[in-house]
């Protein structure tokens, strides 16, 4: 079988998993997020901030109630940029103090915004007075982290004044802290910092947090190896590559492993993948498939809470040594079907990345793994409406891949949901 007929091995489409042809359901899930996160900007009380920082965001949420009527979807845009949406959502779950998110996200959405179209945006100037740690518009590359004492912005765009007092130029600021990796993802960059105040958490019993470090390898190793994995991704589940033009926006390296590969992402990072690198294109494109999943489901929690016992009834995992509750369970196989889709794809075209013999022994692992986990989730878990849609649209996926499996790895069945 060629490369071109594995491709169309026809799956089933499904909620949040392998999407419909020019499907925006991710993008309007991902949409309400940052709807949710520009919610609670504008509307949360001011009053535990220090003075100067509460006149800041005042002024700020003064200006973005105008420009929500003038353009209202670049302001939405913006709010989903990462280093504006991570601290928003982080604001939203009470998991960091007010203070240190609302100096990071607020000037960074006021930077963009007077980046783009200032005039549409803004009537008159607004003074960010405040210290500004790091400034980031990813459209043009720009990263200013030598620190600010504050910055005007208005009709004009963006004054920046630096720690010394003297005014910069932001076009100069552009830098090489935020690479390309494929050129069909023009909005996906491999990030060379990270502001996430959630990295140190770890969830993961074999890893502790996600510090960025590129490990001895060079910017062009890491861009040599996570562009062949997008290739894989492209050829085998163009599907859900299409999905990563609007998706997926950044991949922060942290660590190499010649042995064991290991990624992680963050609820309130949707779009935000941390991994570390590894020798085997295939385990790469298994992660980005993984983690991008992650991001999809995870976005749809903060609207849904998909299983009413997801978090109270807790069970084994089909991929981890450690007892998980039934939410864990669900993200796992939320994210290795369509991985086991990508395998089978690879393996149906013999594609020469299958010929060791730890490819079929690997989708044999995976497909088990799946099986174990939606019976375990048929038996306990309480979906919602959605939930119950998204377990529907699973099971028919996995199904679907064990009939295109070879008979040594397709060993699991299906199980029947309502709905």
């Amino acid at each position: 079988m060629t490369q071109a007929t594995a491709t169309n091995i026809s799956m089933p489409t499904g909620f949040l998993c392998i999407p419909r042809p020019q499907s925006l359901e991710s993008v309007k899930v991902l949409r309400r997020v940052k709807l949710l996160a520009l919610k609670e900007l504008i509307r949360r009380p001011l009053d535990d901030l220090p003075p100067r920082l509460a006149r800041a965001v005042g002024g700020a949420r003064g200006m973005l109630d105008g420009a929500l009527r003038r353009s209202p979807e670049t302001v939405v845009e913006a709010v989903g940029a990462p280093d504006v949406l991570i601290d928003l959502l982080c604001l939203a779950s009470g998991a960091r103090p007010a203070e240190g998110l609302l100096a990071r996200a607020v000037p960074n959405l006021l930077f963009q915004l007077a980046r783009q179209a200032p005039r549409a945006h803004f009537t008159h100037n607004v003074l960010w007075d405040w210290p500004v740690e790091r400034l980031v518009d990813e459209r043009d590359g720009i990263v200013c982290d030598t620190g600010l004492q504050g910055m005007i912005v208005g009709p004009q765009g963006a004054e920046l004044r630096g720690r010394s007092g003297k005014t910069l130029d932001a076009d100069a600021l552009r830098s090489d802290l935020l690479v390309a990796l494929h050129p069909e993802l023009p909005r996906l960059r491999l990030a060379l910092f990270d502001d996430n105040p959630l990295a140190d958490e770890e969830a993961h019993p074999d890893k502790s947090g996600n510090a960025l470090d590129l490990s001895d390898h060079s910017v062009p190793d890491w861009q040599a190896g996570y562009r062949t994995a997008l290739d894989l991704v492209e050829r085998y589940l163009p599907e859900i590559f299409g999905e990563f033009r609007q998706t997926f926006r950044r991949l922060v390296p942290v660590g190499y492993g010649a042995e064991m590969h290991m990624s992680a992402s963050y609820r309130q990072g949707p779009g935000v993948v941390y991994a570390t690198l590894h020798p085997d294109p295939v385990t790469l494109a298994e992660a980005l498939v993984h983690e991008t999943q992650h991001g999809k489901l995870n976005a749809l929690t903060w609207l849904d809470p998909v299983l009413d016992n997801g978090h109270t009834e807790w069970a084994t995992s089909p991929v981890r040594p450690d007892l998980r509750p039934l939410m864990g369970v669900l993200l796992a196989v939320h994210a290795f079907a369509p991985v086991s889709a990508l395998l089978v794809r690879m393996l149906r075209a013999n594609d020469p990345l299958t010929r060791p013999p730890r490819f079929t022994k690997r989708l044999a692992d995976v497909l088990a793994g799946n099986a174990h986990g939606l019976q375990t989730l048929a038996e306990k878990a309480q979906p919602t409406k959605l939930g119950s849609r998204v377990l529907a649209d699973l099971n028919s996926l996995h199904m679907a891949v064990s009939q295109h499996a070879p008979a040594a790895t397709a060993s699991a069945e299906g199980v029947m949901w309502p709905g």
